[in-house]
């Protein structure tokens, strides 16, 4: 099911993205450098090369997260959280078959 909001001011109709065929999920969690886990943080996903639109979601109060479905490939993980540094953003492959499982700290 897709949902599209078209702006009656202008009828303009947002960019959307269909994918048909396999698809895989990242699945997640974020945690400091104490080991707690940080709700609310962002958690962007980006295709590599980056043709397509990010993926972006936010952690639970348990500092989990999922992103997908998306096409199987290579991704850069971007992860924000107020006073708090990610050191890097990791790259991950996704197959089809299974939910990649990330830690983020």
């Amino acid at each position: 099911s897709v949902t599209v909001v078209i702006d009656p001011r202008v009828s303009w109709v947002p960019p959307q993205r269909l994918t048909i065929g396999p698809s895989v999920m990242l699945a997640g969690i974020m945690t400091d450098d104490l080991n707690r886990t940080l709700s609310g943080a962002e958690v962007e996903l980006l295709a590599i090369p980056s043709d397509e639109l990010p993926l972006l979601t936010k952690t639970d109060e348990q500092g989990r997260f999922a992103l997908g479905p998306v096409t199987p490939g290579r991704y850069q993980v971007f992860a924000r959280s107020p006073q708090h540094l990610l050191l890097g953003a990791p790259e991950v492959r996704l197959r089809i078959g299974a939910t990649t499982a990330l830690s983020l700290r």
